[in-house]
């Protein structure tokens, strides 16, 4: 059996609640050293945690300087993120339109040949088919040319937009800048009386 050095630290734990009992978040910051702490949250909207071994600053300054997009990153980490399918076709049909306009450009499409380009990508998002066989539906013998002609036939080139779950984004639009402002609040006190 392995054996474990066990030693036993405080947390500073900071309570976030509203009125309502909604919308509320235990947010546990763990300065581990100098530079580096852990930060885990519990809340209505989730529950994420991470250790930075190596901020480059105390960590309540690092905390109140990251960026949201950059934490977002780092707590949702291991959680997959949804497919949004409405950015997704914006952005494959902007691909289309903008190869299309290429090829025109190149000489290397007739008009007859990118009228029958758009209206195959045009007929590819009007047919009936569920969002998630978007992969499949595009390898399909019926789309596969069109598909090569603009992706080289690689389905990792598929241009799929993500955007994180709704616990995480809510938790950072509502409740970490209020946070940030309290840790913003604590460092100012600091700093005016010396300590």
């Amino acid at each position: 059996m392995i054996e474990y050095k066990i030693s036993k630290k405080q947390s500073e734990v900071y309570h976030l609640r509203t009125y309502s009992g909604f919308d509320w978040a235990n947010i546990y910051v763990n300065e581990i050293g100098p530079q580096s702490g852990e930060l885990v949250i519990n809340s209505d909207f989730g529950n994420w945690a991470y250790v930075w071994h190596n901020c480059g600053m105390f960590f309540k300054d690092f905390l109140i300087k990251a960026g949201k997009e950059y934490l977002t990153k780092k707590l949702n980490g291991s959680t997959k993120k949804n497919i949004d399918w409405d950015k997704t076709k914006e952005q494959i049909l902007k691909d289309v339109n903008d190869h299309n306009d290429f090829m025109i450009e190149e000489k290397k499409f007739t008009k007859e040949q990118s009228k029958k380009f758009l209206e195959a990508w045009h007929d590819f998002f009007n047919d009936e088919w569920e969002e998630e066989n978007l992969f499949y539906k595009l390898l399909r013998d019926d789309y596969s040319n069109e598909f090569g002609e603009l992706y080289g036939h690689d389905y990792e080139a598929i241009p799929v937009i993500k955007e994180y779950e709704v616990g995480i984004r809510c938790f950072m639009s509502q409740i970490w800048p209020v946070f940030v402002e309290q840790l913003k609040n604590e460092m100012n006190v600091t700093v005016n009386t010396g300590g």
